[in-house]
């Protein structure tokens, strides 16, 4: 899906630093590297709001992270109150131009009060949830924002599936929303009670999930943070404890013998293995389809070192987001810095 405002923020930058055109649709965001690692993709590191070339640009507390099937990048750049993108070529630029706290439509007035969360459709659209306005927000592919949905309580999580569904994970009410292509919303799963009960969707129990992911048949993933476990939701709105024992710890296994510590962000690739971003622990761990648990990128120390995924660290690193070649992208939070980990 071609994005018109999009490449005509980032056409003139690119182009004054590069001496041929790329195609957006088709071409990979950065080099594909064959070696597992950990790097920098974008930011440098200091707290600010800064656009242009991924060195330079800043950003404040980036919490949620989403790529689009034309290749770019999203960010739900928190404090802020920003959502920024990042083109194929490497641009960083801001879809709004505001850092003030707002609920405002539109294109050139867009604003926002705390995004934390983001995903974008198969059309191209991209879906906001801006927490402290306990609403979803739409921006369509010329750059123009709606209001798709309101009375979520602080939604933080954002996910969409084949069929232009809507997923959003409400932190202050504990419950998983489904809002369809028309607007129209239910609850997927949770009794609006903090807990962790699995079962139907309408005696399922969350406490306080913060992000969400769909696979391709439709299955939605929730990483509850409160409960310090992974969750899974058929479509039928079945809910099942996938990973974690409920009790804090960084330990490695299978199903519920493995532990996480404030898991914010969650992934899911091709092949059905799941990312998350283990807050609490610096670390990015990964689940397998059969259950099992291992730690994919970080030492577990807090800081921002590159390179090996044994040695290389985050500070709490929240959003996760899967591309095509099986790259994961981290919205490394404590750092102001969106990382990749090259499979």
């Amino acid at each position: 899906m071609k994005r018109p405002f999009i490449l005509f923020l980032t056409s003139a930058f690119f182009f004054s630093a590069c001496s041929k055109k790329s195609d957006t649709a088709t071409q990979p965001i950065g080099p594909i590297v064959n070696t597992p690692t950990v790097t920098t993709f974008a930011g440098s590191g200091k707290a600010g709001a800064a656009d242009g070339t991924k060195a330079q640009a800043e950003f404040n507390f980036p919490t949620g992270i989403g790529i689009s099937s034309d290749g770019f990048i999203f960010v739900a750049d928190k404090q802020n109150n920003l959502v920024r993108v990042i083109s194929p070529q490497g641009v960083v630029n801001s879809l709004n131009h505001t850092t003030s706290p707002g609920f405002s439509n539109g294109k050139d007035s867009l604003s926002f009060n705390f995004p934390a969360g983001v995903c974008a459709d198969a059309s191209g659209n991209v879906f906001v949830a801006d927490q402290s306005n306990g609403a979803v927000r739409e921006i369509n592919t010329s750059g123009v924002a709606t209001t798709f949905a309101t009375g979520l309580s602080s939604p933080v999580g954002t996910a969409a599936d084949a069929g232009g569904n809507i997923y959003v994970a409400s932190s202050g009410l504990s419950i998983i929303f489904k809002i369809t292509s028309k607007g129209v919303k239910s609850i997927l799963a949770g009794t609006g009670v903090r807990g962790a009960n699995d079962g139907a969707g309408s005696v399922a129990s969350f406490n306080q999930p913060q992000a969400l992911a769909v696979d391709a048949s439709g299955n939605v993933y929730v990483a509850d943070k409160g409960n310090n476990l992974i969750r899974k939701i058929l479509p039928d709105g079945t809910v099942s404890t996938i990973a974690g024992s409920g009790t804090a710890g960084a330990a490695n296994g299978t199903g519920t013998s493995a532990s996480f510590d404030g898991p914010a962000g969650i992934a899911v690739d091709a092949s059905g293995n799941l990312f998350v971003g283990d807050s609490d622990n610096n670390l990015i761990r990964k689940i397998t389809p059969a259950g099992v648990v291992s730690t994919y990128a970080g030492s577990g120390a807090k800081g921002s070192e590159n390179g090996a995924l044994t040695t290389a660290t985050f500070n709490s690193p929240q959003g996760v987001a899967v591309d095509q070649y099986g790259r994961v992208f981290v919205a490394d939070t404590g750092n102001s810095l969106i990382r990749m980990i090259n499979p």
